[in-house]
């Protein structure tokens, strides 16, 4: 005796939506790339996709090198107070009544 429920039922309805969904996309894609002039125009745009990203990329890595030039300076800074405050605390560690 098998009983289907409601959720089986519907899985294998959205089951077949995909599949035509992803046919029809297919289907459209032939349908607009089967014309030379809208394939020009789509590698024409892909390029320009392709071109854009590397100029992001380039920019990206100029922001980051600024950046890091900018705060080299404050690294060693606070690399300097940091070792002073450990110091500090091994000083006062070894001698509470140090006044420094």
């Amino acid at each position: 005796m098998t009983k289907k429920t409601n959720q089986d039922q519907s899985r294998k309805k959205s089951g077949g939506l995909l599949p035509f969904l992803g046919g029809a996309v297919a289907g459209a894609a032939a349908v607009f790339l089967s014309k030379k002039e809208n394939r020009d125009k789509a590698k024409e745009t892909m390029e320009e996709v392709v071109e854009k990203a590397k100029e992001l990329k380039e920019d990206a890595e100029e922001v980051r090198d600024e950046v890091a030039s900018k705060t080299k300076p404050a690294q060693k800074q606070i690399k300097e107070n940091i070792d002073k405050v450990k110091k500090a605390v091994s000083k006062t560690k070894t001698d509470p009544n140090s006044k420094d």
